[in-house]
């Protein structure tokens, strides 16, 4: 099977949309011979920030000698760029090999693979056959019913900060959301939960009680000495100085679970240097998370989309950057809570520029956007595309810091831009 034959499988895996159940994960990989048993798995859930946990969580491990699989969504320019060893994605011949092998299996049994579960075979499976130590794996969407969640025996579960998304499928309370999130929750391993409205809180630890398995959680008290630069913070937690390239209040309190990540760990008897493990997160860069794309004028790519993560943007830009006017190259999903985005981001923006994001079938056309952005701001530009917006915005706001975000489904067509 050639790159062209597997993008039209794949494609048409794609038609057949979100399929939330374990039946077609479970017999591929039976017929796989579970890949998912050859490694220790840390299964990763949440709303936010659970790439940038996993991410750093698999630097660390890798600085540390062990041999760490990744597997993140959606891509943010290739489907290779899921799937990653190390320092390494995927290679295409990899990729044709295990996907070819895996369209087999499903062909023969007549499987009807999704675009997902199709990808996760892929990941897991590859990463058996590279010997891989451990694996970082992040929940697609939700938990319960992902298809990541056909793993039975992760060394350790992972919960991050859950916010109100993907209501039409996980529900549209914090409570009904937290219950999808925590279906990850195993009673092979122990759960490190970031801290919680208490609603959350209390649905995650009866999920846990319930299962038989502790739950641990960073103490955001702890978190002292903060120290924010341009391009860099550091902070120190219970007495360890740690100095992040990842940007935001939210990555100093992401980094925390990592830290509680690696404890538990060495509690395991896995080996970390304590130099390898702070080299690990000063090393962590990470796409669209307060990406600078550009210097003059300033450009930020940032994959902030739903209420709570544009919140966590915003804040972040006023410490950052306090005396500065910004103006948001703006795109959305028509079925996301982008109004709310909208009130927060307005309480900052100079101008806003409407664009759409590289997903028709759920994008929400600029046109329609622009009515929207007209209630709460004077500047409104609607440009459609991001090589207009961002030629637009580099034309009009020389001054000024401009941020592109709403959906990580635009990063593509602004790597695509600056050729990265």
């Amino acid at each position: 099977m050639d790159r062209n034959e597997a993008d039209r499988y794949l494609e048409q895996s794609r038609q057949r949309g979100f399929v939330l159940g374990l039946d077609n994960m479970e017999k591929v990989l039976m017929a796989l011979d579970r890949p998912d048993h050859k490694y220790k798995i840390i299964h990763v859930a949440g709303t936010n920030g659970k790439g940038s946990t996993c991410t750093m969580t698999q630097r660390i491990l890798t600085e540390n000698g062990y041999k760490t699989g990744l597997y993140t969504s959606p891509e943010l320019y290739h489907i290779n760029d899921r799937i990653h060893i190390d320092k390494e994605e995927i290679s295409d011949e990899d990729y044709l090999q295990v996907f070819s092998d895996i369209v087999e299996i499903c062909e023969k049994e007549s499987i009807p693979i999704t675009e997902f579960e199709l990808l996760t075979a892929v990941a897991l499976e590859y990463f058996a056959r590279k010997d891989c130590d451990f694996v970082v794996l992040e929940v697609g969407m939700g938990g319960r019913l992902d298809a990541t969640n056909v793993v039975d025996q992760p060394v350790l579960t992972v919960i991050t900060s859950i916010a109100l998304d993907h209501t039409d499928y996980l529900g549209d309370t914090l409570a009904k959301i937290a219950y999808e999130k925590g279906g990850i929750i195993k009673s092979s391993a122990p759960v490190i939960l970031y801290p919680q409205d208490q609603e959350v809180e209390e649905v995650i630890r009866k999920i846990a009680e319930e299962k038989g398995v502790s739950v641990i959680s960073p103490d955001f008290e702890k978190i002292q000495n903060t120290e924010v630069k341009e391009s860099s913070q550091s902070f120190t937690y219970k007495g360890r100085a740690v100095e992040l390239s990842l940007m935001g209040e939210y990555q100093v309190k992401n980094s925390t679970v990592v830290l509680e990540i690696i404890s538990f760990l060495e509690q395991l008897g896995y080996s970390m240097d304590r130099k390898k493990v702070l080299q690990g997160f000063k090393n962590t860069r990470m796409v669209a998370r307060l990406q600078k794309v550009q210097d003059n004028p300033v450009i930020l790519l940032d994959g902030a989309h739903n209420e709570q993560g544009i919140g966590e943007l915003k804040k972040a830009l006023t410490l950052i950057y306090p005396d500065r006017k910004f103006v948001f190259i703006f795109g959305v999903l028509k079925d996301k809570e982008y109004k709310k985005e909208v009130e927060i981001l307005s309480e900052i923006a100079k101008a806003f520029i409407a664009v759409e994001p590289d997903y028709p079938e759920r994008k929400l056309e600029s046109s329609a956007l622009k009515v929207l952005l007209d209630q709460f701001c004077s500047e409104v530009a609607d440009l459609e595309t991001i090589p207009a917006a961002i030629e637009y915005a580099n034309t009009e706001y020389k001054e000024d810091i401009i941020i592109i975000c709403g959906s990580f489904y635009q990063v593509k067509d602004v790597l695509r831009y600056y050729n990265h």
